[in-house]
């Protein structure tokens, strides 16, 4: 994480709340305190402006402060008055102009902030907080700066332009690679999302984190700017390296300060760029797992985070410098508030203008935030259970509890120090008029959230699954030698799939055969003798060596894999096994019409009853990629099954449903449910005969036939609809509000929490 937590205040961006001196009298009857004189300075330049970095040694906080505020907040002594403070400013900058109000409002938010020196408050020593312990964010410094300052010096000879050649082709080379080579890296990458994968995405976070972090450390020391410390941070008890380089506010070069806060993106995208290369050339499977997590995080997480400007990591510093608005997120957070004080107090007079660009800038910010807030929050409950409640409950505090409250308290106290002709005598009535607008506005707000339909309705989730498919086996034992048909690639019955090898079996079947030659002429010369018991014990013995022999030609016609219906080879492995040995009764694939498919859902009970109702109806199915087909309910489960029949729909495995992980009694593994759900078959609107029929043991389709399809109708299955791909069906006849959608998600989980308690 780029850490630049203490980032600048600016005075100059809009005025804070009026306060009385500290003092306790009127600035105009008593000298105002000094400034103190520990206090470092950074000039920048904002487009023909200046303003000026302030950095309080003993917190390590930066203040900004205009041109106007730095020379009234210097030319405090302890001596001048405010009428002085004023005419010294006009001394110094005839072009400015200050009033009382201006001076008496710098004063309070400077001592607010801690820089000025009074006589009842001297000067602390230094007390840096080294750990930072808290339940949403704890941050653990394990490393100084000057070592990692010294640490990173090694990597300075690699920032020059030849080597940032290299990486903008590495850049590209990485892109071509996986967009030359999509299915494979597109599979590999899609091993990783099962409960096994966790190591691999944990190894690959650290490390890309870490070289994110050596980044920001590399290019601070390569501009010139001190490190402070490097440790481990966890947010919602997340591991995140950090590096704090606050003191990058002293660097005046805003290109400088870009290429710091870019350098952790740049060394991570790299990585990942390396690493998808090796993913798409190896086949080294633990190597390429690993490259393709490499890849995946760091490329997906730095977009969505670090190079995000809505929120204040990497791409938002960056940006701020590249727009020369230091205070850009100050700007639109002050923007976002001004506008909703306009809509819900329209009579109060409005101070300044409101940028469009701004607003938008601060509602996309508001609205990230919550966004992200949420989703850990939700992340929380969902891991941690009754103590990630107890966490967000906490943060919901701390966040907006808390700061309401200290707001409250400091109006209250303001108000108290104001002198009596300044406190309102009686309610005004554009005061009662604005409380009676405010109400309607909440009030609205809180109707469209009972009444406004939920982005995601109620649905039931499930599992595509084949049609009657029939697997397909080995007969005879024997080594694989062959395989004639590809995935996917249609057969008729009877058609030749692969071939097995069993010499032992031929050595047989030649060794029965020159039995059965001697026993013919052991028969021919018996009869000739005219001994007929021993006649009859050689023809005995001859049947038995047919019936062997009929035996041995049925096992080695089995050594070839035939199709035992007409279909596609839709699901096998056949072309890793070439050599191994196969055992009777082995499957070997599924043999199925790969457009004949139905669906699979597990259904609650208040669903399964509104499913049960709507039999034969028509329902739509879809899936994660927004695609949707039509189906309709055949059958629903009269009784319900505490055990869950595809496991991808459990949540262990990625699923949504809630499950447990236990055995029987012969030690297979079983889905346990919390709460008993009912199975539920979806048929899909699939034609089972639109299969085209080709190759060397398969023939081309009559066109004649009534019951062939053609591909290009209208009601056959569109898009990509892959078996064991999870699906989501409308519950029939019922819609949600966001309302309902809350409330039916905190009950589900209440249920599973209190069926947990009872079990455990």
């Amino acid at each position: 994480m780029h850490a630049q937590d203490t980032d600048v205040q600016a005075a100059a961006s809009g005025p804070p709340p009026p306060a009385q001196d500290t003092s306790g009298t009127s600035p105009k009857a008593s000298s105002l305190p000094r400034l103190r004189e520990d206090l470092k300075y950074t000039v920048h330049q904002q487009q023909l402006d200046l303003w000026y970095a302030v950095q309080d040694p003993l917190t390590g906080k930066f203040l900004r402060l205009g041109r106007r505020e730095y020379l009234l907040a210097t030319a405090m002594n302890g001596r001048r008055q405010v009428t002085e403070l004023i005419a010294a400013l006009q001394a110094l900058a005839p072009e400015l102009s200050a009033s009382e109000t201006d001076v008496q409002q710098l004063t309070a938010w400077l001592a607010k902030a801690g820089m000025l020196q009074t006589a009842d408050a001297p000067v602390a020593k230094p007390s840096h907080r080294k750990i930072v312990v808290n339940l949403l964010y704890t941050r653990v410094p394990l490393l100084n700066g000057p070592p990692l300052e010294q640490f990173a010096t090694w990597f300075l000879p690699l920032v020059n332009k030849f080597v940032i050649t290299l990486v903008a082709i590495t850049w590209l080379w990485g892109a071509a690679s996986v967009l030359l080579d999509w299915d494979k890296f597109t599979t590999g990458a899609s091993k990783l999302f099962v409960p096994d994968g966790r190591l691999w995405w944990l190894v690959a976070w650290l490390v890309l984190k870490s070289a994110h972090e050596l980044g920001h450390a590399v290019m601070a020391v390569k501009v010139g700017s001190h490190i402070r410390a490097a440790g481990i941070s966890f947010i919602f008890f997340a591991p995140v390296p950090y590096v704090d380089i606050s003191d990058l506010w002293t660097i005046s070069n805003r290109w400088q300060r870009m290429l710091c806060s870019a350098g952790g993106i740049l060394f991570e995208l790299t990585i990942a760029a390396l690493a998808a290369i090796v993913a798409v050339n190896t086949t080294h499977e633990s190597l390429q797992y690993f490259c393709c997590a490499l890849a995946t995080l760091g490329t997906v997480s730095t977009v969505a985070f670090n190079a995000n400007p809505l929120v204040r990591f990497d791409g938002y510093f960056f940006i701020s410098d590249l727009l020369d608005r230091p205070n850009l997120w100050t700007e639109g957070q002050s923007a976002v508030k001004r506008l909703v004080g306009r809509i819900f107090k329209p009579f109060r007079p409005s101070n300044g203008t409101l940028h469009p660009a701004v607003v938008l800038y601060g509602l996309g910010c508001y609205q990230y935030r919550i966004a992200m807030l949420l989703s850990l929050a939700i992340w929380a409950v969902l891991v941690w259970q009754g103590f990630g409640i107890a966490m967000v409950a906490w943060g919901a505090y701390a966040m907006l509890v808390a700061p309401w409250l200290k707001t409250r308290a400091a109006a209250r106290q303001q108000a108290a120090m104001a002198p009596p002709s300044t406190k309102p005598a009686i309610r005004t009535r554009w005061y009662a008029n604005e409380s009676l607008w405010g109400c309607t506005i909440a009030g609205g707000l809180v109707g469209l959230t009972l009444y406004i339909p939920s982005p995601v309705q109620p649905s039931v989730p499930g599992v595509i699954s084949l049609q009657n498919p029939i697997t397909l086996r080995a007969e005879t034992e024997g080594f694989l030698q062959s395989v004639l048909v590809a995935v996917g690639q249609p057969v008729r019955q009877g058609g030749l799939i692969a071939i097995l090898n069993n010499p032992q079996l031929e050595l047989e079947l030649a060794l029965k055969a020159n039995e059965i030659a001697r026993e013919q002429e052991n028969i021919q010369a018996k009869r000739a003798r005219g001994e007929l018991a021993a006649l009859q014990a050689h023809e005995a013995q001859l049947a038995s060596l047919q019936i062997q022999v009929a035996q041995l030609v049925r096992q080695i016609e089995g050594l070839q894999v035939r199709a035992p219906a007409d279909g596609a080879l839709v699901q096998h492995d056949l072309h890793r096994q070439l050599g191994m040995f196969v055992t009777p009764g082995t499957p070997l694939g599924l043999i199925a019409l790969p457009n004949a498919l139905e669906v699979h859902l597990s259904a609650s009970q208040p669903d399964a009853e509104r499913l049960r109702a709507s039999l034969g109806r028509t329902v739509t199915l879809t899936t994660a990629s927004g695609e949707a087909a039509q189906g309709w309910v055949e059958k629903v489960e009269p009784r319900c099954s505490d055990t869950l029949r595809d496991p991808q729909l459990g949540a262990i495995y990625g699923g949504s449903i809630t499950v447990e992980l236990t055995k029987d009694q012969e030690g297979n593994e079983l889905l346990k449910l919390p709460i008993p759900r009912f199975d539920v078959l979806i048929r899909m609107q699939t034609t089972p005969h639109e299969l085209v029929l080709s190759g060397e043991n398969c023939e081309q389709p009559d066109l004649e036939d009534p019951g062939w399809i053609d591909p290009a109708r209208e009601d056959r299955v569109q898009g990509n609809w892959i078996p064991g791909q999870p699906v989501w069906v409308r519950v029939p006849g019922q819609t949600a509000t966001l309302w309902n959608a809350m409330q039916v998600w905190f009950q589900k989980k209440w249920t599973v929490w209190q069926a947990q308690a009872e079990q455990g």
